[in-house]
């Protein structure tokens, strides 16, 4: 689980995956696990939908249905590692895996 969760750091924070990277820590406040689980959500439910990855980010980042301001970096990421997911995967609730990960971490 602990490698599920810097997988989607290192993308979340668009790092390249370099052998000789060094170790990075990021420490998340429960606020902002849950946060970003609402945001993994809501690109679960539009994959769900049928809706293709650039969509689902322009319509989590810009208008009236985008998120939090503060989150909106975030978007292509974590679009990146749900649309990376296979249907089994969808249906056992990623947002909740998100937040269990990273809580944890």
């Amino acid at each position: 689980m602990r490698a599920f969760l810097l997988i989607g750091l290192m993308t979340l924070g668009g790092m390249a995956a370099a052998e000789d990277a060094p170790q990075v820590s990021i420490d998340l406040s429960t606020e902002q696990c849950n946060a970003l689980g609402d945001v993994v959500d809501e690109i679960t439910a539009l994959r769900i939908e049928g809706k293709r990855q650039r969509r689902a980010i322009r319509v989590l980042t810009k208008g009236k249905t985008a998120v939090d301001e503060r989150w909106q970096p975030a978007v292509p990421g974590l679009a990146e590692f749900v649309y990376s997911l296979n249907e089994d995967q969808l249906a056992n609730d990623p947002g909740q895996a998100w937040r269990d990960a990273c809580n944890a971490a």
